[in-house]
């Protein structure tokens, strides 16, 4: 399917999801394409598990559809995907309504009004990223000024050795000074960045992230191995594509191993559980024992 063809149907899926109803005439003319195309798009969401509803002659899907209803409990948007999302958008060409919409729903949702002055919000991370970079190249201490974390309510300076940029350089991966551990820090939370005249002296502590396909994040990883059936190993093939170069056929030629690394018990638990019957957990000992204990746990 070409590109323009893609977006064009993406943006259909927008409209038909909007409070308003419209004739495939006006869908035709919002996307720039004839009726018969519009027909076309709306066969091929049906065919994709959309229900398309009419009322009369205008056209709209229904938010029950299966699509939704699995989007809406397999992707989960979290704060930090929320905010990525809106900076990513923001990012589009300011010409790009449907972008500019989104972004600022999203931002409503989950509260992320003040990173809306793109401009100020883009002079002070520029500038907070530039001394970040610099401490790392140099390898020295910086104090992170009024940082404002969520989870503990407070705004506090912190004395961090910084050595690794995540997400696209919205993150940033310090080893904490007062805590001895490392964490990532949002730049967005950042008042301002000041190097310090310190060289670190935590540099064997530094250890990479390491994200795996369910997206979660940690220093340490775990190797996991399953027996999937049929239905368990489509799934996770749909909903995690990543996931296929780990996947191979078990000797009986009916059922598939996946051997693969996780940084948290918590992705993959919650498919293994959700699938229970169609899955044998081979290993490890410790995944094993995690699952035996969320199964004891649901027994009462």
């Amino acid at each position: 399917m070409e590109t323009a063809q893609c977006k064009r149907i993406l943006d259909l899926i927008v409209y038909l999801t909007g409070t308003a109803q419209h004739t495939t005439q006006q869908y035709a003319d919002m996307l720039g394409v004839t009726r018969r195309s519009v027909y076309n798009y709306l066969k091929l969401l049906a065919d994709y598990g959309f229900r398309v509803e009419r009322n009369g002659n205008r056209y709209s899907l229904d938010p029950r559809s299966p699509f939704f209803k699995r989007l809406k409990e397999n992707i989960p948007l979290s704060d930090t995907e929320a905010e990525y999302l809106c900076h990513t958008l923001g990012e589009a060409d300011p010409k790009d309504a449907m972008a500019s919409r989104l972004r600022v729903k999203l931002a409503r949702h989950f509260g992320l009004d003040d990173i809306m002055s793109s401009q100020a919000y883009a002079e002070r991370v520029n500038s907070n990223k530039a001394v970040l970079r610099n401490a790392m190249k140099t390898e020295q201490v910086v104090k992170i000024c009024n940082y404002s974390s969520p989870h503990s309510h407070t705004v506090t300076d912190r004395y961090v050795e910084p050595y690794m940029f995540l997400n696209n350089g919205r993150d940033v991966r310090c080893h904490e000074i007062c805590s001895h551990q490392n964490k990532t820090f949002k730049l967005s939370r950042m008042d301002t960045v000041e190097l310090l005249d310190m060289p670190w002296f935590n540099k064997a502590q530094h250890k990479a992230l390491y994200t795996d396909i369910f997206m979660f994040s940690g220093e340490e990883r775990y190797r996991v191995r399953l027996l999937l059936g049929q239905l368990s190993r489509n799934l996770m093939v749909e909903e995690y594509p990543l996931s296929e170069p780990s996947i191979t056929l078990a000797s009986d030629g009916v059922h598939w191993i996946l051997d693969i690394e996780v940084a948290s018990f918590l992705g993959i638990g919650r498919f293994v559980m959700g699938l229970y019957d169609d899955i044998k957990v081979l290993g490890d000992e410790q995944f094993k024992a995690y699952i035996k204990e969320k199964v004891d746990s649901m027994k009462g």
